[in-house]
């Protein structure tokens, strides 16, 4: 391999470092503004998440939430602890 392709992909790599840094940056900016506005990270980006998932997964994911809902219920006898 010559140097001249190492060099090509090194380059490459490092833009693409530098775009992953500038999006995080983005994404850091975008959690900041939702906080401002009250809401609460962590279930913010379970939205997000669930929102990336296809209709079948995110179905398998909301019926997994009823599950633990009932078994939950079930285990602190209906009381919400």
């Amino acid at each position: 391999m010559s140097n001249n392709k190492l060099r090509d992909f090194a380059e490459r790599r490092l833009r693409l470092d530098g775009e992953i840094d500038a999006l995080k940056e983005d994404v850091s900016t975008i959690n900041a503004e939702v906080k401002a506005e009250g809401f609460t990270i962590r279930a913010f980006n379970q939205v997000v998440k669930r929102l990336r998932m296809t209709p079948e997964k995110r179905q398998e994911a909301e019926q997994l939430d009823m599950d633990f809902d009932l078994y939950w219920s079930s285990l602190s006898g209906g009381d919400d602890e």
